[in-house]
């Protein structure tokens, strides 16, 4: 029974260590088995001690007899050494189920441990696409960084080409108001009088590009006397890029770049 017993206790710990997978069926397994074998041990250790006990009641009741008395005497020492192979057997089995349970927790963590690999191996796999990717980003981060920064120059630069160019046109804007302003002095006499007023101001509004306050360039041409002088500072604010009160003439930028 017990080289039976041990038979069945190396096979599932066998089965134990191929199986991982299935761990919590091999504990059930060994859990019955572990019930058997406390039965065994139970009825065993009755066994050879009720054998003992009868044994040396029997001395007892026998203790003339020397034949009796040897032979109880022989069952004694058989039952003893009975119940030393049992507590040896069960001390075996215990320390059996003690290496199971060390086995069963070594192949869990086996287990864990692959799973842990595993999980490792993917992470290392996500980081080299993170990096890969950031490798990405960085290369277009820069481009772009070097595209905005020419763009910003471009536009810098476009914008003071566009500033020259209005000045230029502003200039060249008020050099043919002032040759519309000396042609309509017809006398010659550096005074704008009020019928030569009304010509300059029909020459103004055919001029592209201009637009003329005409109420307000009447009067300010009436305080300073109706001198060309008073018509030529007029048309000197053109430059100027922030209007004032003696502002008359304003121009749109498109009309003046069709006139020129």
């Amino acid at each position: 029974m017990s080289a039976f017993d041990d038979g069945n206790m190396q096979n599932e710990s066998d089965v134990e260590m191929q199986k991982g997978g299935t761990r919590s069926v091999g504990i059930s397994t060994v859990s019955t088995v572990h019930k058997g074998l406390d039965l065994i041990s139970t009825i065993s250790y009755c066994l050879f001690g009720g054998t003992i006990v009868l044994c040396l009641v029997a001395i007892g009741l026998h203790h003339r007899s020397t034949i009796v008395r040897i032979a109880f005497a022989i069952s004694i020492a058989v039952s003893s050494y009975g119940l030393f192979q049992r507590w040896k057997l069960d001390r075996m089995d215990s320390l059996r189920e003690a290496l199971n349970e060390i086995r069963q927790e070594v192949n869990r963590m086996m287990t864990e441990n692959d799973k842990l690999t595993r999980n490792n191996d993917e992470l290392e796999v996500q980081a080299n696409r993170v990096k890969d990717m950031e490798s990405s980003l960085n290369g277009i981060l820069s481009s772009q960084g070097k595209n905005v920064t020419a763009f910003v120059s471009l536009v810098k630069e476009n914008r003071v080409i566009l500033d020259e160019m209005k000045q230029a046109l502003k200039a060249q804007v008020s050099q043919d108001l002032l040759q519309l302003i000396f042609a309509a002095d017809r006398d010659e006499d550096f005074v704008i009088d009020p019928e030569e007023v009304r010509g300059l101001l029909f020459r103004l509004r055919a001029f592209d590009g201009l637009d003329v306050n005409e109420e307000h360039f009447r009067s300010l041409l009436e305080k300073k006397g109706n001198s060309i002088s008073a018509v030529v500072g007029l048309v000197t604010d053109l430059l100027d890029d922030e209007p004032n009160d003696d502002t008359v003439f304003t121009v749109d930028p498109k009309r003046m770049a069709r006139h020129a």
